[in-house]
């Protein structure tokens, strides 16, 4: 059972991590409607970027899981900047 502190803890690091996400997203379409190509590297680079950019955050906690096409079937894929699909 969580206590007062832990609970605001948790509730506090959702809204952070939902700010980073929609800011993500922003970022994301701003890119798709200028036709600009975003590798899965790149989205893991920029989605860090909006996480990190709040005060209270320390780091991703384990590496960005993006995936697509025939890697979207690998657990736990890990893009690389060097081999990347569009």
């Amino acid at each position: 059972m969580k206590n007062a502190a832990e609970i605001a803890g948790l509730v506090h690091s959702g809204v952070r991590a939902a700010a980073a996400i929609v800011s993500f997203i922003s970022w994301l379409n701003a890119q798709l409607l200028e036709s600009s190509p975003v590798s899965g590297s790149q989205a893991a680079d920029q989605m860090f970027k909006m996480r990190i950019a709040h005060a209270d955050c320390v780091g991703n906690s384990f590496p960005t899981i993006s995936s697509s096409g025939s890697n979207a079937a690998v657990i736990h894929y890990q893009t690389e900047a060097r081999k990347y699909r569009l």
